[in-house]
């Protein structure tokens, strides 16, 4: 609802964040520490946060905030496989794809290239 996004802009502004001009579902925070910002994405009630110190935040929002499942680094979000490979995280749909897939051949039958719905 549109007063629960105005109650977590004015939350997350107090934190020190604050949103591009392009999303007003990610958040920046310039970093004192470091060269560089923290991130934190919002998508109805689900919380993405992509920082150094990224518990020090999870801290502060479970003190405001019921929180369900927080987990260290996340292995998907909304459909999308986060997948590490160094200090690199490569983003992935194949999962949410199979899935997608599967559901169709349970409704219409064998896939076939002829019949899915490009």
């Amino acid at each position: 609802s549109a007063s629960f996004h105005k109650f977590i802009d004015d939350f997350l502004r107090e934190l020190g964040f604050e949103p591009p001009r392009v999303n007003q579902d990610l958040w920046l925070q310039k970093s004192d520490e470091y060269e560089g910002y923290g991130y934190l994405a919002t998508h109805v009630d689900d919380i993405i946060i992509v920082a150094k110190d990224s518990v020090k935040y999870m801290d502060v929002i479970q003190q405001h905030f019921l929180v369900r499942d927080v987990t260290g680094s996340p292995d998907y979000y909304l459909g999308n496989d986060l997948i590490r490979r160094g200090n690199k995280v490569h983003v992935s749909t194949k999962n949410y794809l199979m899935e997608v897939l599967c559901k169709y051949q349970e409704k219409h039958g064998a896939l076939a290239k002829e019949n899915l719905p490009l």
